[in-house]
Parts: structure tokens; sequence; C-alpha cells
């Protein structure tokens, strides 16, 4: 009985609400730069909002900030080719890692061209990579 009353307390507290508080998805668009200043935003304003730590990615400031490579020589490009291919290009799968993905796209499209031929592939320009 005295173990009953002890419980009677916490039986008819009142439940207590948990407040969650959670972030939108952002939805941004554009380029590399500005998609990931746009993505960095919105973690700051969730911190505002919830106080949830932000995962702040190391982003370049603008398009000005960024160094255009030139990794692909232009005597590799041939515009006077068909613009039919003559053969398919197997798929091939790049890593999602920046700015390495872009080289590899890049690569992709330049080793398929020159052996289909086809229409000149749209090159990305990419940054300059990182001292290792």
């Amino acid at each position: 009985m005295k173990f009953m009353v002890l419980l009677l307390p916490f039986a008819l507290a009142a439940p207590t609400s948990e407040c969650r508080c959670e972030c939108a998805k952002p939805k941004c668009s554009g380029t590399f730069p500005e998609v990931c200043l746009c993505e960095n935003k919105a973690q700051v304003n969730c911190y505002e909002k919830c106080g949830v730590q932000p995962t702040i990615l190391p982003c370049p400031m603008g398009t000005s900030t960024l160094e255009a490579r030139d990794t692909i020589p232009t005597t590799t490009l041939d515009s006077t080719s068909s613009l039919t291919p003559t053969c398919l290009c197997e798929p091939t799968v790049c890593t999602e890692e920046w700015p390495q993905s872009c080289y590899c796209e890049n690569e992709v499209k330049l080793n398929c061209y020159n052996k289909c031929g086809g229409p000149l592939p749209l090159i990305f320009p990419c940054p300059a990579a990182p001292p290792v």
C-alpha cells in the first residue's frame, strides 16, 4: 500500500510534451558556389531557430574566387568530326566529391567524344585542385 502511495504523484503528474524543432530542407539552385553558400545559410538559420549545431561546408566566396584549370589540351577536340556518334559509350561512375567529380565528368565526356565522335561535348570549368 505504501508503494502505491509513493507512485501516485508520478502517475497523476501531467505528461510533459517535448518540443521538437525541425528545420526544413533548403531549396537551393544554381551553380556550385551559390548552392553551397545557400545550404550554409540554411544551416545557420536552423541554428538560430532551433539551436542545432550547424555543419558548415567549405565554399568559395563566389565565382570570382574560382580559378579555371585547363586540364584538357585543346588539340584533343576536333570540331570537324561528324555530329552523329558512331558508337555508344559505356556508363562511367565518378565519385561525388567536388572538385574531383568535375574533372572526372569532363574526362569521361572527352574520352567518349574521342572514341565515338558526335557533337562537341560541353566541358565545365573546374576549380583549381587544392594543394596536396
